[in-house]
């Protein structure tokens, strides 16, 4: 038996991995949780809740337990010592290291980088990168933003948990005056001020006007090995001003082309452009070695931003975790168990992997009144009595839904929690993922105040 220890904040994305891990029969589960997940906590043989700065108790934790391997996949803990804390105590850890994390906790050390990778590797001019400033006053940043009107997105320099979706539009939602403007920046001023020297950013707007869709790979990586997992689609906000770590715009998608036997994303239609962007992923782990003068291990995730009219290809980001809720997609359908894939990376292989010819859609519900009344009884999402009986199988924080019509299984997972629910169908077609999570919504949600994206 293996025991792994999975260090998350207790969100769907973890039940997710925690879900791909089990499917190893020989796994034996811990988990080191920033919140309660009464599903994940039914997963594991013991669980810890702390503080992402309990790192004695998470390495004591993990010695008690006599773990071998360890998945840190918080944002919380990006920055911090635990990883290396980990592989000290001899705990095989899956997961980037303090300087490796930088590349998506402080995005101005991301924008550098990918520069020089990009201008270095033969993807300049197929790969762009929008501009990108950083300013240590709010006046300096104000005047930029008169003298530069194509720079619109404000974002804060250093990503942590509690702004990792902090993210405004000057002159647009709740920053359409300039006093809302100067005021979002010195709040974010004030904030990340002690822990950054220039800690506001500025960025070049990709107007979603000419904006064609927004896609990106997640890789594993481990001893100079890699597997690059399906593409997925991720859909933003359905408007601007949300609260709250999730929206009723969150939702992802890949889709299967039966025809080519690939997955692949909506309205892309271009398999070569997908080639190109995942032809860069497949390098950009080795050129992000070369730059950080050591060796990777975890997960990356590349996102990118396709134009409409241009075709050109912008990358926006780079998350050492896996995305969420991109991961419920992908994992749902990969048949081998990540545990398998990470043990292969560490034996100096590429796997190959085994996927399951399935489209695959997962979808936020969220209840109207999020994010004012989380804790509240009417904010939960109740799903009907009328439901519970033969088809379905309930857990504290899972609700599994299945039916059968014609030649098709199709499999809708409900993660259950107090301020959201993770929806996730498989289907042979997307349009058949498609129709069958709208049938699901009109049967069981119409009579609820529940907020989901249906222009996908």
């Amino acid at each position: 038996m293996t025991r792994v220890l999975l260090c998350g904040n207790g969100s769907g994305r973890d039940v997710a991995i925690a879900t791909s891990l089990r499917k190893n029969s020989t796994v034996r589960l811990f988990c080191a949780l920033e919140n309660t997940n009464d599903l994940l906590m039914s997963y594991a043989e013991a669980t810890l809740v702390c503080g992402p700065k309990d790192l004695d108790r998470i390495l004591s934790f993990a010695r008690r337990n006599e773990v071998t391997l360890a998945l840190v996949d918080d944002i919380s803990h990006l920055g911090t010592e635990l990883v290396s804390l980990l592989r000290e105590a001899g705990i095989r850890t899956f997961g980037p290291s303090s300087r490796a994390s930088k590349v998506e906790h402080d995005k101005f050390f991301f924008d550098q980088l990918i520069r020089t990778i990009i201008k270095d590797s033969s993807y300049e001019g197929i790969i762009h990168i929008p501009r990108t400033q950083v300013f240590a006053s709010t006046n300096d940043a104000l005047t930029f933003l008169e003298q530069n009107p194509t720079f619109k997105v404000i974002k804060p320099r250093i990503v942590t948990s509690g702004n990792s979706k902090d993210v405004e539009f000057a002159g647009h939602g709740s920053l359409r005056t300039p006093k809302a403007v100067r005021r979002h920046l010195d709040q974010l001023l004030e904030r990340l001020l002690p822990v950054c020297d220039k800690p506001l950013l500025l960025q070049e707007y990709v107007d979603p006007g000419t904006a064609f869709l927004e896609l990106g790979f997640q890789i594993l990586r481990a001893n100079g090995h890699q597997v690059v997992l399906p593409i997925v689609r991720d859909y933003k906000r359905v408007r601007a001003g949300n609260r709250g770590m999730n929206s009723p715009g969150v939702l992802a998608v890949t889709a299967y082309d039966s025809k080519t036997q690939q997955h692949t994303v909506p309205d892309l239609r271009s398999l070569e452009l997908q080639e190109q962007i995942r032809g860069f992923c497949e390098a950009f782990p080795s050129m992000l070695e070369q730059q950080l003068g050591e060796p990777y291990e975890g997960v990356l995730y590349l996102q990118f931003i396709v134009e409409r009219d241009s075709r050109r290809v912008f990358a926006l980001e780079c998350n050492t975790r896996f995305g969420d809720p991109e991961s419920i997609v992908t994992l749902s359908i990969v048949k081998d168990s990540l545990y398998d894939l990470i043990e292969q990376l560490y034996q100096g292989k590429n796997p190959s992997l085994q996927l399951e010819p399935f489209s695959a859609i997962v979808s936020y519900l969220l209840p109207d009144d999020y994010p004012n009344a989380v804790d509240s009884r009417k904010s939960q999402i109740q799903i009907p009595r009328r439901l519970r009986g033969d088809q379905i199988v309930e857990y504290p924080a899972i609700i599994q839904y299945k039916r059968q019509q014609q030649s098709h299984d199709y499999r809708t997972f409900i993660c259950l929690s107090d301020r959201a629910l993770a929806l996730l169908v498989h289907a042979r077609e997307l349009t058949e993922a498609r129709r069958t999570l709208n049938e699901f919504l009109q049967d069981h949600c119409v009579m609820q105040k529940i907020e989901y994206r249906t222009d996908y």
